[in-house]
């Protein structure tokens, strides 16, 4: 990702894009995990 757009971002919403990208990070992870164990694989 272009660090312009990140400098934007964390400008425009401060520190609560921090927890946020952490959570939708998180989710992701989350969903990852479970489509693994779904089809066998974890």
């Amino acid at each position: 990702m272009d660090p312009l757009v990140v400098d934007a971002l964390i400008e425009t919403f401060g520190p609560f894009l921090i927890p946020v990208a952490l959570f939708v990070a998180g989710i992701v992870g989350y969903a990852a995990l479970v489509a693994l164990g779904r089809a066998g694989l974890w």
